[in-house]
């Protein structure tokens, strides 16, 4: 038997032979399509997966593999995917989708699908990798009920505890001394306090958690509305908010916007008494596939010792009672960017200010 230190030194036949064992031996369903998307080629696990017979599926269009209600959309995503530039980095022409698969006898799972474009001469090749994540899609909905139920059944006996100081207030203030109705009003204070922990922590359980199209978010167009969102606030604490030249980012909207919210709302919150907050924020140069976004202000600032705690869920670097808030602000950033798989970081310096630094992706990663 000869010894070979490299695939390469196989010829073509070999290679084939090689490569078309280890895709068939792959525990995930692999398959490929020409530009029409006509399937040209499926691993025996896809054929098992999907119930079909050797070679059944060669000829036919992937639509046959993904239910009705969605082919107009997902041709129109693959056929988007297609016509995009392809760049010589393989990881650069990947996109992940999050879509509803089709069997043959009819039942339908929720897939995660890595679709690569592989040009052979003048021929472009669509190669797509599925993963079942069907169980995982259930457990993530029953916790979401879990989580919207908990809440409920947590903020019943608070309000009943609401209502009871209410109703002291109200029908007994005759008999109530001063100590009374301090106490009183602290229990308000408590339940109040309690219930915006619980209905942070809900919200914190589902953010996300919904899996949205990707798409190109304009950052200068989305911190205007930001700006608008907090206006109140700027102006409450007559603070200064400074937004210099920024990028188009790969991501969700929505999830761009509740980031950059979070972040220039904690950055108002926590500013030097008697100084109205400063901020800036501003995209720079990162990587060849990330930006950099810098949010940073010249509040309390906090020891750098601690810079991975404040992305702790309820973790709290000062007192609650000089600074109102949940505690969910930045774990709920910390959240949004690992979903767009970015990165967000924090150096401060107590009594100077801190300054957050976001990594996003430029495109489809």
């Amino acid at each position: 038997m000869v010894k070979r230190s490299s695939i390469n030194e196989l010829n073509d036949a070999e290679k084939k032979n090689f490569f078309h064992k280890i895709v068939d031996l792959a525990a995930d369903p692999i398959l490929a399509t020409d530009e029409e998307m006509n399937l040209v080629y499926i691993n025996r696990e896809g054929e098992i997966f999907f119930g079909y017979s050797p070679g059944e599926l060669y000829g036919k269009h992937l639509n046959i593999l993904i239910p009705d209600h969605f082919h107009e959309s997902h041709e129109k995503n693959v056929r988007k995917f297609i016509d995009s530039n392809v760049t010589s980095r393989l990881m650069n022409d990947q996109v992940q989708l999050e879509v509803l698969g089709l069997k043959k006898d009819k039942s339908e799972f929720y897939a995660e699908i890595s679709l690569i474009k592989i040009p052979l001469g003048s021929e472009l090749f669509l190669v797509a990798i599925i993963r079942d994540i069907s169980k995982s899609k259930e457990v993530e909905n029953k916790l979401k009920v879990f989580a919207a139920t908990v809440s409920h059944d947590l903020k019943a006996p608070l309000r009943h505890i609401e209502n009871i100081g209410k109703f002291l207030e109200e029908d007994y203030a005759e008999f109530l001394d001063e100590k009374v109705k301090d106490r009183i009003n602290q229990i308000e204070i408590m339940t109040a306090r309690m219930t915006n922990m619980i209905d942070s922590a809900l919200q914190f359980s589902q953010t996300a958690t919904d899996v949205k199209p990707f798409k190109q978010v304009n950052l200068k167009e989305l911190l205007q509305q930001v700006m608008d969102n907090l206006k109140a606030r700027v102006e409450e604490t007559s603070g200064t908010v400074n937004i210099g030249d920024l990028p188009s980012v790969f991501g969700d909207q929505y999830l761009m916007l509740q980031l950059f919210q979070n972040l220039i709302a904690n950055a108002l919150k926590f500013h030097q008494s008697g100084e109205p907050p400063i901020i800036n924020v501003y995209g720079r140069p990162g990587s060849s596939r990330f930006y950099e976004i810098v949010v940073e202000d010249k509040g309390i600032g906090f020891d750098e010792k601690d810079a991975d705690k404040i992305f702790l869920p309820f973790k709290r670097l000062v007192g609650k009672d000089k600074y109102e808030g949940s505690g969910i602000g930045l774990a709920t950033c910390k959240k949004i960017v690992d979903h767009h798989k970015g990165t967000i970081t924090c150096h401060s310096q107590r009594g100077k200010g801190s300054t957050f630094v976001v990594t996003l992706p430029k495109e489809s990663l």
